[in-house]
């Protein structure tokens, strides 16, 4: 919905004002979280937001199923329950290898089989951080509930 080239046309006064509100929602959704947590033990709706490929940023479609999925949460909470959206990436394995072995190519002039094994898994994993960093603010600027002490990401070795 708000894609970050659009976010960037905007003053950037403006810009700092929607990081500002996103941080004081984000705030304010957690030490809520807890109070409710406190108050209502036992009454928990779990929900999980399917993973994004880190290949790119969000889209419409993206948009959509947050705010579909944001509207059951804030449904739960509203009627007293606790509600737990867990966040997390999908690192999107070919699709992630696709898309680096074409910013190396044209950054770097270098193909996948000019690096060795480590070094090629060490971009993926660069570019991984970068675009997952971006996709959280974009649901951070979505206004969307989630859980973030709870997130995952696919490749992560321990998860529980």
């Amino acid at each position: 919905m708000l894609s970050q080239r659009t976010v960037k046309r905007k003053p950037n006064g403006l810009l700092q004002t929607i990081k500002i509100v996103a941080s004081l929602f984000s705030l304010i959704f957690t030490l809520s979280s807890i109070a409710i947590i406190a108050l209502f033990p036992g009454r928990t709706f779990r929900m999980v937001l399917p993973p994004p490929n880190v290949t790119g940023k969000l889209h419409l479609g993206h948009a959509l199923t947050v705010t579909i999925e944001d509207t059951l949460c804030r449904h739960h909470r509203i009627k007293g329950g606790v509600a737990h959206w867990v966040p997390g990436f999908d690192h999107a394995g070919i699709a992630t290898q696709s898309v680096v072995e074409r910013e190396l190519w044209r950054n770097k002039g270098l193909r996948r089989d000019q690096l060795s094994r480590k070094e090629f898994v060490e971009h993926c994993m660069q570019w991984s951080q970068a675009n997952s960093s971006a996709i959280r603010e974009q649901l951070n600027m979505l206004g969307a509930t989630l859980d973030w002490e709870n997130s995952y990401y696919t490749l992560d070795e321990v998860r529980f």
